[in-house]
């Protein structure tokens, strides 16, 4: 995928959800290698008892019913995902799940999922853009390495990347650095970083 030659910003406000701010996807921005496959969820934040931040929570964009990164049927297009998203993104969206509990919480976004069917592999770089949204050295370095299309995350303060690759494992994690090819889904955002 080609690296982004300039940020690309929106105005459109965060939304908010259990003391977390989100920005919503600039839609136009996201790679056409990555909208051609069925691959894609809504997500909404809900609220979490547990942590101290929202769960991201996948959505099926053509019944609005909860989707599994294992269940390929629950997953839809980018163009259902995307008209989905239009439609509700900031509003309070609730389905049932199996054992009859409510899941309501604003749509933030979309998301891709990972699997073995396609050739991706997404990076997750955790709080690695600080409060004066400068990119911490070592998430810069691993950017400059693989060079591939790189965006900031729906909280402002992270990075994916998503590049064509394998992974000789299912998945990868040291410390605020996750590396996923398959059974996860990563939120899209089209807020591309500048090349450099």
């Amino acid at each position: 995928m080609a690296v982004p030659q300039a940020v690309r910003g929106c105005s459109v406000m965060p939304i908010s959800c259990q003391n977390r701010q989100y920005f919503p996807p600039i839609l136009g921005n996201i790679p056409k290698e990555l909208q051609r496959y069925h691959h894609w969820v809504v997500w909404k934040a809900v609220p979490n008892t547990k942590q101290d931040k929202p769960g991201k929570i996948p959505i099926h964009p053509g019944t609005g019913n909860g989707a599994r990164t294992n269940d390929p049927r629950s997953w839809g297009t980018f163009a259902q995902a995307s008209a989905f998203c239009q439609r509700w993104l900031g509003k309070e969206h609730s389905h049932i799940v199996k054992d009859g509990a409510v899941l309501s919480g604003p749509v933030c976004g979309i998301g891709f999922v990972l699997t073995t069917s396609d050739p991706f592999v997404g990076i997750d770089l955790d709080d690695c853009i600080t409060a004066g949204k400068h990119i911490e050295s070592w998430a810069r370095e691993i950017i400059a390495t693989i060079q591939s299309y790189t965006e900031i995350s729906p909280s402002g303060k992270g990075i994916r990347i998503f590049a064509e690759g394998k992974l000789p494992g299912k998945a990868c994690r040291a410390g605020s650095v996750e590396v996923y090819e398959q059974g996860r889904y990563l939120t899209v955002t089209g807020r591309a970083v500048a090349d450099g």
